[in-house]
């Protein structure tokens, strides 16, 4: 193992110009030092050394703009220039290993932090930075955060200006590694419907694996008026995937996409279909859009990975015995089903996105390149040209989003709907009429923690731009069925179901200050419960409901003649449909705004803030 180390560190010192070589050395266990000048430093914890297969995956999912990586949270506090600094060297250990290193994003890049969306378009100051160029290395020839295949989330698609800056932008950067095999635009110019990326990729990896790849988003039906998504089922039965499937000499099928993995009929479908063909070829699926982590076994041949959400986990999937071939670093993968007596060997992790964790698997302890710290000064500079540290008040108390019970004094449900909200969203004109605000859950994205309330807070916990409106004096003996109608309905699907729905899957347990241990992610999946590097505290999780509801201007105990019922717009067409089932039609004629389309959901909070957290 000495000579194995001391000979890597010896390639390793030619291979990476971007490295500083003084830097290179043993690792040492040390606590290391934070990125961002704000983010804690990361505990020291047990961690075991990867499984490396003859075919490997790093995936990252759903990261939301979190690309300055957990500032509050000691477990997730790398940034994205530390994420870099991992990814370069983690390549050329497997160049080392004479093995192949994938990386893989499932998208959804937009909608959750301030550096994402405290920006005229939302993600204009994060997409850059998944293509920023480092300088170049003799051996890797890397262009740029060397991912293999992306794909694109649903969060790309609500606004028309996002969608076409993909299309525009970010997708011809990456080429044939970003794909959109079922998603498409109107060209601005031609007015022809073309695809976002390219429909599918069909390569051969360093080591002589052939892969065709394809890039699926779920069956979205909330995209903006420029956008077309095509149901998957349609998708995998039109001619170009045929003629695809057709063009032979594939070692392993590679489906991206932002799914989820677990009871997706896309998937199936997919799988069908590819099945029809190629009975026996592996399938190797990487999903997201529920932010959990989870792993799923399809087939003894065909396994999907999801990884989490918001820069808090990095997925690890090692496979061996493709084309019965053994690495000859093996590891101690499984077969996908235990009843399978295949020859295919598979592992997968969950890793924490932080310092001590990149640094124990580069086996490095200071394994920075200069180009991972030319992305976290660039992320710093970012943050203070957007202002995201600019202070609204000091919250006087940690308020999470369904780590306590709703009726808990604890519950950020509970504060925005019953105190934050009637508080701050109010008409003059009508302040003394009855009113009731309705809401998604999905509006609020993330908690709150005692102290500090910045700018970068505020669209952390609640960044999408809502508008308010309502339907003035609806009769309170018909206003009064509406949240249950509500709930009872069909879903307005902004919320990913993370909180509370999901069983013992991919169980999602954010960092709590209530514990010693620190707390995080505990995983049940296909494999049992060893996939998570670090092993943590688990946490209680409650249910949060789809919809919530507030009051102002009477008691619960009253029943005003009439209410004005007030709701962001990104429900109203929900909201319409309660009415209706609680008794009375009302159409979109009948909604008006109720404040100025300047103030958004998202500045809500800042406002209470400022009003009632005084440092």
């Amino acid at each position: 193992m000495r000579l194995y180390f001391l000979s890597f560190l010896a390639y390793l010192t030619v291979a990476l110009d971007c490295v500083n070589r003084d830097t290179l050395g043993p690792q040492k266990r040390y606590l290391f030092k934070r990125k961002q000048p704000e983010a804690p430093n990361a505990e020291e914890v047990k961690l075991k050394a990867l499984d490396w297969g003859q075919l490997n995956f790093l995936h990252t999912t759903d990261t939301h703009g979190w690309l300055e990586g957990h500032l509050k949270e000691k477990h997730y506090g790398g940034d994205w220039g530390d994420f870099s600094s991992f990814v370069t060297i983690m390549k050329e250990i497997a160049a080392f290993k004479q093995a192949d290193l994938l990386l893989i994003d499932t998208g959804d890049l937009n909608d959750g932090n301030g550096m994402s969306d405290a920006t005229a378009v939302s993600g204009e100051r994060i997409r850059p930075l998944y293509t920023a160029r480092p300088c170049q290395t003799k051996l890797a020839n890397l262009k740029e955060l060397p991912f293999d295949i992306l794909t694109i989330g649903n969060h790309e698609l609500y606004r028309p200006e996002i969608a076409l800056d993909v299309y525009q932008n970010f997708a011809p950067f990456w080429g044939d590694r970003y794909l959109t095999s079922n998603v498409q635009i109107y060209d601005p110019n031609t007015g022809e419907l073309n695809y976002i990326g390219k429909q599918y990729r069909h390569f051969q990896t360093k080591m002589g694996l052939n892969i065709m790849a394809f890039g699926f988003l779920f069956d979205f039906d909330r995209g903006a008026n420029n956008t077309v998504v095509i149901k998957m089922e349609d998708s995998v039965k039109e001619q170009w995937f045929l003629d695809a499937l057709a063009e032979g000499n594939v070692d392993l099928f590679l489906l991206a996409g932002h799914i989820p993995v677990r009871g997706s009929s896309e998937w199936t479908s997919a799988i069908t279909a590819i099945r029809a063909v190629y009975p026996n070829t592996p399938i190797q699926i990487f999903g997201g859009h529920y932010h959990i982590r989870d792993f799923v076994a399809y087939d003894s041949r065909a396994v999907g990975l999801a990884s989490g959400r918001y820069c808090e986990t990095v997925g690890w999937i090692s496979i061996n015995g493709l084309n019965n071939t053994l690495s000859s670093d093996s590891g101690t993968g499984r077969p996908a089903l235990n009843e399978s007596t295949d020859d295919l060997r598979i592992s997968r992790k969950y890793l924490d996105f932080n310092r001590f964790t990149f640094a124990f698997h580069t086996n490095l302890d200071q394994f920075d390149t200069r180009h991972g710290k030319k992305i976290s000064h660039e992320i710093t500079q970012i943050r203070h040209e957007l202002n995201l540290t600019s202070i609204f008040g000091c919250a006087p108390q940690d308020y999470y989003l369904s780590r306590v019970a709703y009726e808990d004094k604890g519950s950020l449900i509970r504060l925005i709907s019953q105190e934050a909200i009637p508080s701050v969203v109010v008409r003059e004109a009508r302040r003394n009429n009855p009113r009731i605000f309705l809401m998604n859950s999905g509006l609020l994205r993330f908690d709150i923690f005692k102290g500090l309330f910045t700018h970068d807070d505020s669209f952390i916990v609640a960044p999408f731009k809502n508008s308010f409106q309502f339907i003035p004096s609806v009769p309170y003996t018909i206003a009064k069925g509406v949240l249950s109608a509500l709930n009872a309905g069909k879903v307005a699907k902004r919320r990913e179901p993370e909180i509370g729905s999901l069983g013992n899957h991919g169980n999602h347990r954010p960092i709590s200050q209530l514990y010693d241990i620190s707390p995080g992610y505990v995983t049940y999946d296909d494999f049992g419960t060893d996939g998570d590097d670090t092993k943590h505290p688990e946490l209680p999780n409650y249910h949060v409901p789809n919809y919530l509801q507030g009051n102002a201007s009477f008691s619960v105990s009253e029943e005003p003649d009439s209410v004005d019922v007030i709701f962001i717009d990104f429900i109203a067409r929900y909201v319409l449909d309660a009415l209706k089932r609680s008794g009375k039609e009302y159409s979109l004629g009948d909604i008006q705004d109720y404040l100025p389309e300047e103030f958004y959901s998202r500045n809500v909070l800042p406002k209470y803030a400022q009003e009632n957290w005084p440092c």
